[in-house]
């Protein structure tokens, strides 16, 4: 009998014949998010800076945490500082807390590719 096992086929949940692993589906780190955001959803942003101010908005062109993020960071781009971020996405019923740090004049005003959408 041949004990020597050329293979790792005989393992478990392996297969030696594909490149990749057939039963996992391929998510994104931001579809991992306990609190999915789909482009459409209602999501309302309220930030509040250690003074006690509060600044908000509302979109419904985000479809992920980090696009999110992206906008936040466009629409207050004359801010800077720490800020606690609360996401209400109205559409799904979830609310979501979490820092942000915006950085001033990172987006100057009338160039990139928002400018030409305008």
């Amino acid at each position: 009998m041949n004990t020597a096992v050329s293979s790792s086929s005989r393992i478990p949940g392996i297969r030696t014949s594909r490149g990749i692993y057939p039963y996992r589906p391929a998510t994104s780190p931001s579809r991992r998010d306990p609190a999915p955001i789909r482009f459409g959803d209602e999501l309302y942003v309220r930030l509040r800076f250690d003074d006690g101010s509060e600044l908000s908005m509302a979109t419904n062109r985000a479809a992920d945490m980090s696009e999110l993020t992206g906008e936040v960071r466009f629409a207050f781009r004359r801010r800077r500082g720490l800020v606690k971020m609360t996401v209400r996405n109205a559409t799904r019923g979830w609310t979501a807390c979490r820092p942000l740090m915006l950085y001033g004049e990172s987006y100057p005003a009338g160039a990139g590719w928002r400018a030409a959408a305008v």
